[in-house]
């Protein structure tokens, strides 16, 4: 930018203070200052290119700053534009300077503001010291001007068209402040999040505020504005649906791929790519559902870099976040929209306005469609007639109504077409589609006539969004009932019909929006459209979903196309919403779906659709930890001897999915071997097909799966460097937090702590760096799933394992009793991990010499353990071989026996002859031929050195 050879003073005002502003600027000229005011832009005039530069060339503004002030549009941006340029330059009341005409303070905005009054006006006597304070100030600054915005283009077109907002400008600093007071200024305490909720009933402005805020602010962002849209998302599935909305934006930022992350994960990886970014962005969350809770705080993305507002209709009391409350219009306020169109108003209609806006509450929605009625009806008496109405039952809908009556019929058409979309922002093209039965050849020339027409009557809404790359607009929900109220249902009902063929279209682009899909959704819901295309609709929205990663959204609208085709349901949507309801962790549902199709299957004699759902069945059991219901399903049922266990007529890419879960199956159940030489068989067909690595399809699940079985069977190295391998794969897209990534952290842990072990006595640094990885993978967990999440619980029991082998013992029981209850809680009491929590309670026991103690506890655990895992699972033996070895330790000789020898073979054949637990049963094994005599010697002599050794 080109400095002036004079520095310029920027002069703010409304039209109504023209006589006090000409003298300011006389007395300022007089004292050769350049001056700029700008004459020629009325009310709701767009800003100009060449306004703006004239702000950004000067090096002070001064604000005369009446009570209708702050009212202006214009003045709103002036003077935020000029105070966050000289916030870039230090003290921003070193050049935004204020005049007060108003007897108080109470209407200045920032607050921030008051303490740069220079003068309280008092007409032509104020003036010379006013002048000569302005003059100082601009003395101070050395001619340097405010300047551009870093970044600065081109005006945006919200700045550039006319706008009908007046008023709300403290409300606007209400919410800067929240955001940013406790770093910009002291006199605002720093806010525990960047976050601040705005609360209004249905209609007053809270989305226009946030738009507001984002245009006047967006200097602040050098990092953008994203927006997302939870209008009429059910409660329930809110933060799901924003972790979706936040992935579409990390893919189109960031170009990152979070499929297949849990929803809180995705939040924190986008809020970990924000701060790594370092700059600073406003995420708007619109139309928070009432009664979600604590969940309002999940909303909110954990980066310093991120400010988020929120928009919602009641503000929980389950959060702290802080609270703007938006009421409705003051008379004020109204007075000047109707002075857009009135050129002068006399005290009777001031006072008729007065009564208008109390008897509307304020309300915008309502008020603007009326004044826009009465625009060229000054000194009819029209005011007074609308006045004369009788109030209605539900008055905003009732005015909204007649406004849209008094609509072109192509608007009308146009808004029908609009009220049976979601409501989130929609494209003209949509519209423009959507109507062409019903408009003809002239079709884009009438929508264009109908959204001018609508968005003058404030009955459709520009959605301004950034970035966009077309114009969006949106229909609000008050204004969608007032359209339906008087149409009839068989024209709802064909509008209905047309949006799914319209939307369903849109769903084919390649890169169709999440408005789409939310789109795709309402009309599926839509009872008047025939369910054939309702569920085209879902199927599709849940595939795109799936193809994105996105698995509990493809969940849910699998699931809604199960309940839409009712007992109608073919095999393919039960298929589907059962595989997406394993995936999304929604057992339950699972098992209904797949019980329903073993059901049909069996009546059908349709041995395949039978073999898929029991299948699914025992993958959804598998993951409650119920394996002897997953077995009595599918693995040892008649299906798989008929059909094999992976048939040859499924599709490749099932017939892979469905090995690599047989493969799983058989560790867990602890046929380590089998499942070994059965992933050695599919290992190389998966790497043909995915030879490149990558954090996507089934490779790094089988690579995964080969580095716990090679940690189960002895070839520790080869796991570590396995894990090792798949972390920096993940790591490297940027997705550190994946599933996948924090288990394969788990196995490295597990194997770093198992090669540490054996060596310990030769290498201690190295085992007391193993034991510190454990203890920073559990930290890291914890701080990122929760505490009871089950990949954090298994690290919980990784601790205590630790501890034992450490030898501190006492610490690793108050571990794995707390473990255990966790685990109890949150999994159930009988599940794998709480039974190796118990396992190693009693190993920790034994640490401990309490022989008896031990004894109780593998009692107690054995039958359990054979119950859920089965008789022949190595856990199930390892705890066998304790009890034996502790019975010996109690000279009970002919009851440990059996156990260690049985135990010694399990033992040995599943984890290799070199594995810890192998070497000692097969130790074990050999001291159980001593005779009893001798054996009882040995003990007590044992006790003596253990003794002497303490």
């Amino acid at each position: 930018m080109t400095h002036r050879t004079r520095p310029q003073v920027f002069l703010s005002y409304t039209w109504a203070d023209e006589p006090a502003v000409d003298l300011i600027e006389q007395a300022l000229r007089s004292r050769g200052v350049a001056v700029f005011r700008d004459k020629d832009l009325s009310l709701f005039d767009p800003i100009t290119g060449h306004l703006a530069r004239e702000l950004d060339e000067s090096a002070v503004l001064l604000a005369f700053y009446s009570r209708r002030y702050p009212l202006r549009y214009a003045c709103q941006w002036e003077l935020t534009r000029a105070f966050l340029a000289a916030l870039r330059h230090g003290d921003p009341r070193d050049r935004v300077l204020v005049a007060n005409p108003e007897p108080d303070e109470n209407h200045i905005a920032p607050v921030e503001l008051t303490d740069a009054v220079y003068s309280s006006w008092t007409g032509a006597r104020s003036v010379d010291s006013l002048a000569d304070a302005v003059t100082a100030k601009l003395a101070a600054t050395g001619g340097i001007p405010f300047g551009s915005p870093p970044e600065d283009g081109e005006l945006h077109a919200r700045l550039t068209r006319p706008r009908r907002f007046v008023g709300r400008y403290r409300e606007l600093w209400a919410v800067h402040s929240a955001l940013h007071g406790g770093r910009l200024w002291l006199a605002h305490e720093p806010a525990p999040d960047s976050a601040v909720v705005l609360k209004a009933p249905a209609g007053m402005g809270k989305t226009v505020l946030a738009e507001q805020y984002a245009f006047l602010f967006r200097d602040v962002y050098p990092g953008g504005v994203e927006w997302i849209d939870l209008a009429g998302v059910p409660a329930g599935r809110v933060l799901e649906h924003f972790a979706a909305a936040v992935a579409w934006v990390a893919s189109a930022r960031f170009r990152l791929d979070l499929g297949g992350m849990a929803p809180d994960q995705v939040i924190a990886t986008v809020g970990d790519r924000l701060t790594a970014e370092g700059r600073d962005v406003l995420w708007v969350v619109d139309d928070v559902p009432d009664g979600i809770g604590k969940t309002v705080d999940r909303l909110v993305l954990p980066s310093p870099r991120a400010h988020t507002v929120l928009t919602t209709r009641t503000a929980s009391p389950a959060t702290d976040l802080r609270t703007v409350p938006v009421s409705g219009l003051t008379a004020q306020e109204v007075e000047e929209l109707f002075r857009a169109q009135w050129p002068s108003i006399d005290r009777e209609e001031r006072s008729a306005i007065a009564v208008l806006t109390e008897r509307w509450g304020g309300h915008p929605l309502t008020l603007l469609p009326m004044i826009r009625e009465l625009r060229g009806a000054q000194g009819t008496g029209a005011l007074d007639e609308v006045l004369r109405r009788e109030p209605a039952n539900d008055p905003v809908v009732d005015d909204l109504a007649r406004a849209v009556r008094d609509r072109s019929a192509h608007a009308r058409a146009v808004l029908e077409f609009a009220s049976v979309l979601a409501p989130v922002p929609f494209t003209g093209e949509l519209l423009v589609e959507g109507v062409s039965p019903w408009l003809g050849s002239a079709t884009p020339m009438l929508v264009a006539d109908a959204l001018r027409e609508l968005e003058e009557f404030s009955l459709l809404h520009r959605a301004d969004r950034l970035p966009r790359t077309r114009q969006a607009w949106r229909l609000h929900a008050l204004v969608r009932d007032a359209v339906r109220r008087d149409v009839d249902s068989a024209v709802l009902a064909t509008f209905a019909h047309r949006a799914a063929v319209v939307v369903s279209a849109s769903l084919d682009a390649p890169k169709a929006s999440m408005d789409v899909h939310f789109h795709a959704l309402r009309v599926a819901a839509c009872e008047q459209v025939p369910v054939p295309m309702r569920l085209a609709l879902l199927r599709k929205v849940a595939l795109r979903h799936e193809e994105r990663g996105d698995i509990i959204a493809a969940y849910d609208a699998g699931a809604m196309a199960v309940r839409v085709a009712g007992a109608a349901a073919g095999v393919s949507d039960l298929l589907a919403a059962a595989r997406l309801a394993v995936a999304a962790g929604e057992t339950a549902a699972a098992l209904t779906w797949t019980a329903a199709l073993v059901e049909r299957a069996r009546a059908d004699r349709d041995g395949r659709t039978e073999f898929r759902a029991r299948f699914l069945a025992a993958a959804a059991h598998d993951l409650n930890g119920d394996y002897a219901g997953a077995n009595k399903a599918f693995h040892d049922h008649q299906v798989v001897a008929e059909h094999g266990s992976d048939p040859v007529w499924l599709p490749a890419d099932e017939r892979v999915r469905v090995r690599l879960a047989k493969i799983a199956a058989l560790r867990l159940r602890g046929d380590y071997r089998v499942a070994a030489a059965t992933l050695d068989q599919v290992l190389p067909e998966v790497l043909r097909a995915q030879p490149v690595p990558d954090h996507r399809g089934v490779r790094p699940v089988a690579l995964l799966e080969r580095a716990r079985l090679r940690l189960l069977s002895g070839k520790v190295v080869e796991s570590r460097q396995d894990a090792t391998g798949l972390i920096e794969v993940f790591a490297a897209v940027g997705v550190p937090r994946h599933h996948l990534a924090r288990q394969a952290v788990a196995v490295l842990a597990e194997a770093e702590l198992t090669l540490a072990w054996s060596e310990m006595s030769a290498r201690p640094l190295e085992w007391d760096q193993a034991v510190k990885q454990v203890r920073r993978a559990l930290d890291e967990s914890t701080e990122w799933f929760g505490p009871d999440n089950p990949l954090t619980l298994e690290l919980h029991v990784l601790r205590g394992q630790t501890l034992h082998n450490n030898s501190r013992h006492a610490e690793a029981l108050e571990v794995l009793a707390d473990a255990e209850r966790l685990i109890a809680g949150n999994l159930g009491a009988d599940h794998p991990l709480r039974l190796k929590a118990r396992q190693w309670t009693g190993l920790s026991t034994m640490g401990l010499e309490d022989w008896a103690g031990a004894v109780a506890i593998f009692d107690e655990l054995l039958p359990r353990q054979t119950a859920v895992l089965g008789r022949g699972h190595p856990e199930a033996q390892l705890t066998r071989f304790q009890l034996g070895i502790c019975l010996a330790k109690t000279n009970v000789l002919e009851r440990a026996r059996p156990l260690i020898i049985e135990a010694r073979q399990v033992l040995v054949e599943q984890h290799g002859p070199w594995q810890q637990w192998a070497s000692m049963a097969r130790v074990g094994s050999a001291l159980t031929k001593i005779p009893k005599p001798l054996w009882k010697i040995f003990n007590a002599l044992d006790d003596v050195t253990r003794k002497r050794r303490v």
